[in-house]
């Protein structure tokens, strides 16, 4: 071999490319798809036949990791001082049947 530099091996090449495409995959989403949903998608619409493990390692390799949804925030102001309505619960209601 000349200069001693060796030609990438091909599963390093593959690696290269799908890394590539998991990254513009998950750039699309708006950083949102996980492992599950790139893998998916690189079956769909690349033709990817691999698992879902080599994925997520290239993907942490690479530093991509989707935003995590945020918890549910209760807007409601319960400390307020207006009045309130009178709870109707179990409360006799009136009969309006015909007579």
């Amino acid at each position: 071999m000349p200069g001693g530099v060796r030609p990438e091996a091909p599963r390093s090449q593959d690696n290269r490319e799908l890394a590539r495409k998991s990254k513009e995959i998950f750039l699309a989403s708006g950083r949102i798809y996980g492992v599950r949903r790139i893998a998916f998608e690189l079956r769909e619409a690349h033709g990817y036949t691999g698992g879902i493990q080599r994925v997520r390692r290239l993907m942490r390799a690479a530093g991509l990791f989707p935003k995590a949804k945020r918890k549910f925030k209760a807007t409601t102001d319960s400390k307020h001082a207006l009045p309130v309505a009178p709870q109707l619960a179990g409360a006799e209601v009136p009969d309006f049947t015909p007579q």
